[in-house]
């Protein structure tokens, strides 16, 4: 088995023989410096699988090599050794992304136990990970049969929705393909639970699941109802794991109630989110509102160039009146495109912003 190397700097190096030639007993390659300039050339030239990083040395202190050793080696685990625990210290350090800490005087044992900590972490956190999901998918699987309504097949792709963005970090491809055919499977299921409902829910709006056409009636509207501002944005292909991944960012930042809908038939743009903003299927468009319906498969010239027309009648016909007319603007990508920041200034001057 190839030894794990670990950077050692401190400048006292030669003073700290035996604990070196303990972590050499147990099976590590250790090499040492005695300043941080010395242990930035290392790193840069070498591999190492983890750094000892003594606070107290002449010229670069060790929070000032933490950062630079941060910098050029973000993932590379770093231990701080310190002559104390003063808070002021390991704010500092924990701030440059310090691994872990070990105060003075510190033992072989202690420095063999820190090492072995942070180097197995990951294969650590990874087998607790299999266990958890192991678990939950018996659970899961056990109850899966019995799913008989919308919320049963909600609350099950939410957890495994939740367990993709947990397993990224697990470095097991066993894992990933069994998460995978778990969700092909699910998938197969729940085409035949839509296909076997899909007729029924588009006749009877009390008691089928939120679809395209319901979110302005049933979402929005009560809020305008309500006189407070909206601002209604579409995100097109935006599945719910990366939205699960996105809500992280926004959590800090605001109060979130999650809406999950399904989409209509057919689900493509030129459908999909025709119905979103109209309130209405595709043959009800077509029927109430043919100047806007245009049967066309070129999206720029077609079925997605009257959503703001759109979004103006549907309100209408569900008779929200609004202090303000509201605003609609198409973002696409591309460098031609208005900064999304600016969008946002003077939002509230408009009840609806789309």
């Amino acid at each position: 088995m190839e030894k794990r190397r670990v950077l050692w700097v401190d400048d006292e190096i030669e003073l700290l023989r035996s604990q070196v030639m303990f972590l050499e007993r147990r099976g590590y390659e250790v090499v040492g410096v005695t300043n941080g300039d010395d242990a930035l050339v290392r790193v840069l030239e070498e591999h190492f699988d983890a750094v000892l990083l003594d606070e107290h040395m002449m010229g670069l202190s060790g929070t000032e090599t933490l950062a630079e050793l941060k910098r050029v080696r973000p993932n590379l685990p770093v231990v701080m050794v310190t002559k104390g625990q003063e808070d002021s210290l390991m704010d500092e350090a924990y701030g440059l992304a310090a691994d872990d800490f070990v105060v003075k005087p510190v033992t072989p044992t202690q420095l063999a136990g820190v090492l072995k900590r942070i180097l197995d972490r990951e294969a650590l956190e990874t087998a607790t990970l299999v266990q958890r999901y192991m678990a939950e998918l018996r659970q899961l699987d056990q109850t899966r049969d019995e799913i008989s309504d919308y919320n049963g097949w909600l609350e099950r792709y939410t957890s495994l929705a939740n367990w993709d963005l947990k397993l990224e970090t697990a470095r097991d491809p066993g894992l990933h393909t069994l998460h995978e055919q778990v969700l092909s499977e699910d998938d197969a299921l729940f085409v035949r639970y839509v296909i076997e409902n899909y007729r029924r829910w588009t006749t009877d709006d009390k008691n089928r699941p939120l679809l395209s056409v319901d979110i302005l009636p049933r979402v929005v509207a009560p809020f305008l109802n309500q006189r407070r501002p909206v601002y209604f944005i579409v995100i097109d292909a935006m599945r719910y794991d990366f939205w699960l991944l996105f809500r992280r960012f926004l959590a800090p930042h605001w109060l979130i109630d999650d809406f999950p809908y399904l989409s209509i038939i057919p689900t493509s743009t030129n459908y999909a989110r025709n119905a979103i903003f109209s309130g209405l299927y595709p043959s009800q468009i077509a029927e109430r509102l043919p100047e806007f319906w245009l049967e066309r498969s070129d999206e720029d010239a077609g079925l997605n160039q009257h959503e703001g027309q759109l979004l103006v009648a549907c309100l209408e016909r569900l008779g929200v009146k609004l202090p303000t007319k509201p605003r609609y603007k198409k973002i696409r990508g591309g460098s031609t495109e208005p900064n999304v920041p600016e969008l946002f200034r003077g939002w509230r001057e408009n009840t609806l912003y789309a």
